[in-house]
């Protein structure tokens, strides 16, 4: 593990710009990514901050920079080699429909669970709007493939937003660079080094079972995919989908590799056997990922008369998150429960604010035990922290009941 027990004593893995900005860089991001892309070639040396460079010169200078360094390679995901890092950083961006009193609990909250907060540029100056970085010092993890540096800060992201009720933004990875606005930040001292064993732990357990199921030893990349993918088919079901604006992310994905052409085409196949596209859809898309001569659909159409499948729209959706494209807007995701819901709601924004649906709710719940409730949303709206308020309301009336039906047996 780098540094002492303090996070005063500790060496912080950060790389940096070399200087800041008094606002949001909007015009030099393309610079300042070209900068973190050469910044380690030829270099073979990992990068440390101190707790004041780390404080002073890149929070309140604002600096951009990125958790964790690298050997002698670019930042892309696909190229970058020895990647190190013992910090982590996560977002929060959309509590613009929360009211004041639930932005400062999570506030509040946020200061609690991590070592280093502030707020970002966009953020508001009251709480209508409020945004962060909030900062994790992490155990470092050692000689391991980026890969199972992308799967632990996933796992750890969904563990935190569990522990905070409040999701993070999805499109923030380590390799994303991270631009402080020299606001001021919040520092927790008292807050013990998350460790991470037992999230490689985990991933070597289900690479292990993954390839005994495969019979056939796996890359750690592959692992990490086929476990994702996976595990979103187990748990989420694909509710509707947004046939323009995929389109439009496909156009984006760089397709170089032929097996992940081939996983691709086999996605479009699923979307067509579900119905969530037809078959001149299917063309569209598939010229769409052509590199000019006009071969996808060929094979897509070879590969269905062979009748290959098993491949998900899972396997699409991970392929797009990869290349860095935000899919909430392209896919509306439910939980995949085996049992039939006895009610379903589709929740357009934060749940509070669908007081209709919060009254059916809580009357469902009072009146009709063992009644399953499926909502349909977005993550990050609010699901956990009003079914627990609704919790804390019946038990607070479960126990005024109580009291009365005592005090009436007493009298």
């Amino acid at each position: 593990m780098i540094g002492m027990n303090t996070i005063t004593e500790t060496k912080f893995i950060v790389t940096k710009f070399p200087h800041g900005f008094e606002n949001k860089p909007v015009k030099e991001i393309g610079k300042i990514q070209n900068y973190f892309k050469a910044c380690q070639l030829g270099i073979f040396k990992l990068r440390y901050l101190n707790h004041f460079e780390l404080t002073q010169q890149v929070f309140k200078a604002g600096v951009p920079h990125m958790v964790g360094s690298w050997i002698n390679s670019s930042n892309k995901k696909n190229e970058v080699k020895g990647y190190r890092t013992n910090l982590m950083v996560f977002d929060i961006d959309h509590l613009e429909n929360l009211e004041t009193k639930k932005v400062k609990c999570v506030e509040k909250k946020l200061k609690r669970l991590f070592h280093f907060v502030q707020e970002s540029f966009s953020s508001s100056s009251d709480y209508s709007n409020k945004r962060y970085h909030c900062y994790l010092l992490v155990s470092e993890l050692g000689d391991y493939d980026y890969a199972v540096y992308s799967y632990v800060y996933k796992r750890l992201k969904e563990d935190l937003s569990q522990e905070l009720g409040v999701g993070f933004d999805d499109s923030q990875h380590l390799l994303k660079p991270i631009f402080a606005s020299g606001k001021n930040y919040f520092e927790n001292q008292a807050l013990p080094i998350r460790d991470l064993k037992g999230y490689v732990d985990e991933l070597e357990v289900k690479k292990r079972n993954l390839e005994q199921k495969m019979k056939k030893k796996v890359n750690t990349q592959t692992a990490v995919r086929e476990i994702s993918v996976h595990e979103f088919d187990e748990n989420y079901k694909v509710h509707s989908v947004d046939y323009n604006k995929l389109l439009e992310a496909v156009v984006k994905l760089d397709v170089f590799e032929y097996e992940s052409w081939i996983r691709i085409l086999l996605s479009f196949a699923d979307l067509r056997r579900k119905e969530y596209i037809d078959e001149q859809q299917v063309q569209q898309l598939c010229e769409a990922i052509d590199d000019g001569n006009e071969t996808s659909y060929d094979k897509y159409l070879d590969l269905e008369r062979r009748g290959y499948d098993g491949v998900t729209i899972g396997t699409l959706i991970y392929e797009l998150s990869e290349a860095e494209i935000n899919t909430k807007e392209i896919f509306k995701i439910a939980e995949n429960y085996k049992m039939k819901a006895d009610r379903e709601y589709e929740i357009t924004g934060y749940l509070s604010e669908n007081k209709t649906i919060c009254d059916e709710i809580a009357k469902l719940i009072m009146e009709s035990r063992g009644k399953r409730i499926l909502l349909v949303g977005e993550t990050g709206i609010g699901k956990s922290e009003f079914f627990m308020k609704l919790i804390e309301e019946i038990d607070d009336w479960r126990v005024q009941f109580e009291k009365a039906t005592h005090e009436q047996a007493s009298a």
